[in-house]
């Protein structure tokens, strides 16, 4: 028997060459093709179902679309997967989730996938507007600084115009901050001096470059800068009141006035001289509002022509009219007496239509028949004449930027007056007094010629106290 354990073979040097076995093998594998993703439009997506087109490569009807979520390891579906072309797709997903990493995969029906490159898509909520569509509110003309802001919420939003209207000089003339959505002026309304609504549109726009636009609209407003400019539905006509002797009604104390309930805010006067007539009711409801009081309906004929105090007209503040003489005026009460007006407390000037001359008055004045007296009179002039129908007593806001807490007198348009004392800061208690001094006719004047009164407080006037 042959014995082979120390045999020794040799085979021919051509039976086996090195690599044909693994040379046949690769030559017998079936070819490996996997999609691949090269890109997606849009890379920004919000919540909601949206349609999405990856481009790539490889592409076999229909493949498997499935997004995933690197920062979580969740894998989503897609909604739907329609095959455009071997090198893209349309897909319809839904990503209830916020996040910028999410890689897109896709598999064809062999099994072969393809995955994008990390942070492919990014799901992100389109900025949301905090601040109301439509109207922003009434801006003054010519106003400089902050006229409002907008604000929407979103990842790192800026705004910008996309009208020209805002940010024209010869429209808003107006100025949008990027950052922080503040709509400043240095001039609001540019050169108009009439009111115009500005309608323009804000775009958001987030770190991702998604956009939300929003329509606003900014109006602008013109003080009446004259008492002849006052629109007639601005005023406000007195309540009723007064009586024939001493009253102390609801509305009014004096003597022998009467502010009428049928032709409304008329004054009529029973008899006698130096009468007075207070409000109750203040006429200023808020410090920074403008106060106006005037007397209109003014007949030539409203005179006496005697001693100049014929007619009496003012403000009080500091003190109950209750406890001012309730039967005499406050030029004949001294302020020094326990029921004349105190000094500072009240301002008033004495004079008569037609004539002159006129005084101005900060305090009681013991007046008698001689005229115009000098005590606490802040002014008297002799070369001013009032031959208009109206007559109006001003007391500038609180927070006038030049005019702040003045008392300012106008004949018509013009402004003959304006007082060194000043309305007490953040006041809102105002009275208004009429009165008539000696002169003859005395309640024959008032009843022929009735003049009338009315007032208004808001911040629809600027009329000039300087």
């Amino acid at each position: 028997m042959t014995n082979y354990k120390d045999a020794k073979y040799q085979f021919p040097a051509s039976a086996i060459t090195s690599g044909d076995i693994a040379v046949g093998r690769l030559t017998n594998a079936p070819a490996e093709t996997k999609p691949a993703v090269s890109s997606v439009a849009p890379t920004t997506i919000t919540n909601d179902a949206t349609n999405i087109v990856i481009t790539g490569t490889d592409f076999v009807a229909i493949p498997r679309v499935d997004i995933i979520n690197t920062a979580t390891g969740i894998w989503y579906s897609a909604n739907t997967v329609t095959r455009d072309s071997a090198t893209q797709l349309t897909v319809n997903l839904t990503l209830g989730v916020d996040a910028g990493t999410y890689r897109i995969r896709v598999e064809n029906p062999d099994g072969m996938a393809g995955l994008s490159a990390a942070s492919f898509l990014t799901v992100s909520d389109a900025p949301v507007w905090t601040t109301g569509a439509g109207s922003l509110g009434s801006v003054a003309g010519n106003f400089s600084g902050t006229a409002t802001t907008v604000a929407a919420t979103g990842d790192t939003v800026a705004y910008s115009e996309t009208t020209s209207v805002l940010t024209n000089a010869s429209l808003a003339n107006c100025a949008l901050n990027s950052s922080t959505g503040a709509i400043t002026t240095s001039d609001f309304d540019g050169a108009s001096t009439s009111a115009r609504t500005h309608t323009f549109t804000i775009r958001a726009t987030d770190a991702q470059a998604q956009t939300t636009d929003r329509e606003f609209s900014l109006t602008s407003s013109y003080a009446d800068a004259l008492p002849s400019a006052i629109d007639s539905g601005d005023w406000t006509i007195p309540a009723a009141g007064g009586a024939v002797g001493a009253f102390n009604d609801s509305n009014y104390f004096g003597y022998n006035f009467r502010v009428g309930a049928s032709n409304a805010g008329e004054v009529t006067k029973a008899s006698g001289m130096e009468l007075p007539i207070f409000s109750k009711y203040s006429i200023r409801t808020d410090a920074n509002h403008e106060a106006v009081f005037q007397v209109h309906n003014v007949n030539a004929n409203f005179t006496a022509s005697e001693t100049n105090t014929f007619f009496q007209m003012g403000f009080v503040w500091g003190q109950t009219v209750t406890g001012l003489m309730q039967s005499n005026t406050l030029h004949a009460i001294n302020a020094g007496n326990s029921n004349g007006l105190s000094l500072n407390n009240g301002v008033y000037w004495v004079g008569e239509r037609g004539s002159n001359p006129f005084s101005f008055y900060n305090g009681g004045a013991n007046h008698n028949s001689s005229g115009q007296s000098s005590t606490n009179r802040e002014s008297q002039n002799s070369s001013l004449n009032w031959n208009t129908d109206t007559v109006t007593m001003i007391i500038k806001a609180d927070n006038h930027a030049s005019d702040a807490r003045k008392i300012t007198l106008y004949f018509g348009d013009t402004r003959v007056y304006t007082w060194t004392q000043l309305i007490p800061a953040a006041d809102t208690t105002i009275n208004w007094y009429l009165g008539t001094g000696y002169g003859t006719g005395g309640a024959s004047t008032w009843n022929s010629y009735p003049v009338k009164v009315r007032y208004l407080s808001g911040t629809g006037t600027d009329i000039p106290a300087s």
